[in-house]
């Protein structure tokens, strides 16, 4: 599954956790995508959700640690390579990073790249959140799929939504209603 050189440059557990992220479909481009990461000093964070996507089961990691590959090596990517990469970084632990993959998502959404920003729903970063509502709007049947087929996920989501709705915008948004994480919610379910 991995090439012997992509080890040298990562963990095997670190390697193994860009592949975990993806349908097994994918392999080939993560591979690539893989080899071009850089090394982080810290392991990645294990989330303990298994997803279903295009009847696959993956499992995205909460946080990577790993730095951005710099630019002139990800030039050569494809297309679909290139949404892996942002998929990765969207789990990034600096905000800015999540946010800058995000948008790159966001203008080429799959079933494959749902999850990701799903997961960002359930962030306490408000700009993230309000960045994702047009592209719900405009491909909600995607989202709709993905809800009901990880319905415990959704759960915990909306969950982690008003979590952050109370503990960070309560003041901003006196009706929970008007979050805008919990409006998105609205649009996915109706």
């Amino acid at each position: 599954m991995f090439h012997m050189f992509n080890l040298l440059k990562k963990t095997k557990q670190e390697s193994e956790a860009f592949f975990e992220m993806f349908p097994s479909t994918l392999n080939s481009d993560v591979e690539v995508v893989a080899m071009l990461i850089p090394k982080s000093k810290h392991l990645p964070h294990k989330t303990e959700e298994t997803l279903s996507v295009e009847s696959d089961s993956i499992r995205i990691y909460s946080r990577i640690y790993n730095p951005e590959p710099d630019s002139s090596a990800t030039s050569s990517l494809t297309a679909t390579q290139q949404l892996v990469l942002s998929c990765i970084y969207t789990r990034h632990h600096d905000g800015f990073v999540r946010q800058k993959h995000l948008k790159k998502i966001l203008e080429n959404e799959t079933p494959w790249t749902v999850p990701f920003v799903v997961m960002l729903l359930g962030e306490y970063v408000i700009e993230i959140v309000e960045m994702t509502k047009g592209a719900v709007e405009k491909d909600k049947a995607l989202y709709k799929k993905f809800i009901t087929d990880n319905p415990i996920f959704w759960e915990k989501t909306k969950s982690r939504m008003t979590s952050y709705w109370n503990e960070y915008y309560r003041k901003s948004f006196e009706n929970k209603d008007d979050y805008p994480a919990l409006k998105i919610v609205k649009i996915i379910e109706e």
